[in-house]
């Protein structure tokens, strides 16, 4: 029903879409067990991201999770569709973040 479901989305928003998802083979996803509930939404968001067909690319663990929290706040500040006029002092740490310098409080 999914794969239906995606195969008619697929069809209408990519008028050249040629594939039939629905013969692709299934393979559910080992998924690591964690038990930080109040981070599962974070989990969930890395492990999509890191997903690459068969297997995760990288391992997410907890002592990542501040490191994977600041990415995701870097991805929505600066997605290219963002109308929204941050503070220069964003800005200025967005670029800091980027260059990998450590702004000591």
């Amino acid at each position: 029903m999914l794969a239906s479901a995606m195969q008619q989305c697929l069809s209408l928003f990519f008028s050249d879409w040629k594939e039939d998802v629905t013969t692709w083979a299934y393979k559910e996803p080992v998924v690591p067990t964690h038990r930080f509930e109040v981070e599962s939404g974070v989990y969930t968001l890395e492990f999509m991201k890191n997903w690459k067909g068969t297997d995760v690319a990288k391992e997410l663990n907890s002592a990542c999770i501040d490191k994977v929290r600041a990415n995701i706040l870097l991805d929505i500040l600066t997605i290219r569709d963002n109308v929204a006029a941050l503070p220069d002092f964003v800005k200025q740490l967005v670029r800091q973040y980027e260059d990998g310098v450590v702004v000591k409080k």
